[in-house]
């Protein structure tokens, strides 16, 4: 590559880390503006009597400041406190709760139930977000939520808890949640559309099993986000989709990985390590999956080694493209921008998870996740990546293409060459196929370079193979296999067309010499595979020139000149 064309491409690299870090940063600040943006009447974190396994363990207390610790699968907690007038006008809560079952009363009076179901098969409980609704006279009355945990650890605080009119308060959690699930249904509609894509190509005898693995990873990552944030629940409030959430997430891993296989196929340690990682991934996901099916382990359990996995294998695959991969290779360099963002985002997000479930689990300002964003960018990013794929790979066929015509073409003549006449020769040693020979042998080519100059030589072959092109090349293929030599391979019913084409080249010479200061002849013979079945195309090819040469012989006698 030349210095004009790297400068050049680095510029692009350049502006498109830029474009992509411009986009990141306004994306982050308007994901964090929407989803901080309030849209329910008003918060009651505070004020609330916390009973675990009945034992009073805070008064009057702010979720903020309670910490649950550790606490084992059936660990009962009882959220406590006298609604007031606020509360009047049918109202509802929305609370969201972690792997539990819920149960709600007013005054001793059950208005909410949640999870048992579940809990008796002893299957998995989901996250989801409660929408408990209040008696319209609520005022002054007890309110009880009985959180029952239906794992190890279901969570470690409580999150803020909201209040709006029962009639509206699915809409006021729709307004916070829009933009993760904008970016969640983009997502998986245009993962959806690349597999379906990659998956007809089949019909073209071509699967695309990057664009179908780049497919699968948007669709699952889309779906992810929406179940993460349970934007789900707005229009389906009984669709349980914990267990679809956690199945999706570890299903993206396996693509994820077998799309960094395919990318990195042509680098020796990186596709090794990129392949071992999926077939890591596949069976986490087998067995993660068959325990979770079987209730005997559920997904949530295993979900810190999955998080271990995704940050070593991003982790060795960032170094390893820095150190291996070529750093001219736009594509390649494209794509080693997603990893270290991505990896930087899932850092990054996976810290904030960790630190929102067992330290600040009431914090505002690590409640989101910044998935959303870094995976749209990420996706992009790889389809860009693909992009620049097609693009060089294209420009790498078409080269390819050049120099294959180079290598069988004859530059002059505009004809196959004696390269592709070899080929040509042994493919037909090699058939079964009823064949012709047609020998040409220009006349006069070194009188007219005496004479006229070798540019009026170039001419006059210029002018035959034109000819002898547009009479042949639609019964046979025609060369040029030496100075003033050429050939056509005509073959099965074409063969009838040879006296035909002859006599039309013959008329043609001399309408083309008409215009010329030089004559137009050429000498011809013309030999039959049938004439000699038992016979090589070696012996067939000296026939044709032995009828060729009788014919200029004779040609000569009547034109000595």
């Amino acid at each position: 590559m030349n210095t004009k064309n790297k400068s050049f491409k680095n510029k692009i690299i350049f502006s498109i880390v830029i474009g992509v870090v411009v986009l990141f940063l306004v994306s982050a600040a308007l994901y964090v503006a929407q989803n901080s943006c309030y849209s329910f009447d008003f918060d009651i974190d505070e004020g609330w009597d916390i009973y675990i396994d009945n034992n009073l363990e805070y008064s009057n207390a702010d979720f903020a400041d309670v910490k649950l610790g550790k606490r084992p699968k059936g660990t009962v907690i009882d959220l406590k406190r006298t609604l007031d007038e606020r509360f009047d006008g049918g109202k509802s809560i929305c609370i969201p709760l972690y792997l539990s079952a819920v149960d709600a009363y007013v005054d001793g009076q059950q208005v909410y139930t949640y999870g048992h179901d579940l809990l008796d098969k002893n299957a998995m409980v989901d996250s989801r977000f409660h929408f408990i609704a209040f008696p319209k006279a609520a005022a002054g009355k007890e309110l009880d939520i009985r959180v029952i945990f239906c794992e190890n650890n279901s969570f470690n605080g409580f999150e803020t808890a909201s209040v709006s009119d029962t009639n509206t308060i699915r809409t006021s959690f729709a307004e916070t949640t829009v933009c993760s699930a904008v970016i969640g249904v983009f997502l998986a509609v245009l993962g959806i559309l690349l597999a379906i894509v990659s998956i007809m190509e089949i019909f073209l005898m071509k699967f695309d099993k990057r664009l179908f693995s780049i497919g699968i990873f948007s669709a699952c990552i889309g779906i992810w986000i929406n179940l993460y944030y349970k934007t789900h629940e707005i229009f389906f409030h009984f669709f349980r989709g914990s267990t679809w959430e956690y199945f999706l997430l570890y299903l993206a891993g396996i693509a994820f990985c077998y799309m960094l296989y395919d990318m990195k196929r042509n680098v020796k340690y990186l596709s090794a390590w990129a392949l071992g990682c999926d077939i890591v991934f596949a069976v986490f996901f087998t067995l993660s999956s068959a325990l979770h099916f079987t209730n005997i382990l559920h997904f949530p359990a295993v979900l810190s080694i999955f998080h271990m996995l995704v940050v070593v294998c991003l982790a060795v695959m960032i170094v390893g493209s820095l150190l291996w991969d070529r750093v001219d290779d736009t594509q390649n360099m494209i794509m080693a921008i997603a990893l270290i963002i991505f990896m930087i985002v899932l850092v990054l997000d996976i810290i904030r998870f960790k630190l929102q479930r067992y330290c600040f689990p009431n914090s505002h300002l690590i409640a989101k996740s910044v998935i959303p964003v870094g995976a749209l960018i990420f996706v992009i990013l790889v389809i860009l990546s693909y992009l620049m794929y097609i693009y060089e790979s294209g420009m790498s066929k078409n080269e390819k293409n050049l120099l294959m015509k180079l290598a069988y073409h004859d530059i002059l003549s505009g004809l196959f060459n004696r390269a592709k006449y070899e080929d040509e020769i042994t493919m037909l040693e090699e058939s079964e196929l009823d064949y012709a020979i047609v020998a040409f042998d220009v006349n006069g080519l070194k009188a007219v370079n005496d004479n006229l100059g070798h540019d009026r030589g170039d001419a006059l072959l210029k002018n035959f193979a034109q000819i002898f092109k547009k009479n042949f090349e639609d019964i046979g293929v025609c060369f040029r296999i030496g100075g003033d030599e050429f050939t056509a391979i005509v073959i099965g019913n074409n063969i009838e067309k040879i006296d035909e084409a002859l006599a039309n080249i013959k008329n043609d010479e001399i309408v083309r010499a008409s215009d010329l200061e030089f004559n137009i002849e050429a000498a011809y013979g013309v030999a039959y595979k049938r004439e000699k079945p038992a016979s090589s195309v070696k012996e067939i090819i000296k026939l044709a020139d032995e009828r060729m040469y009788e014919m200029k012989f004779e040609q000569k006698k009547k034109n000595p000149v």
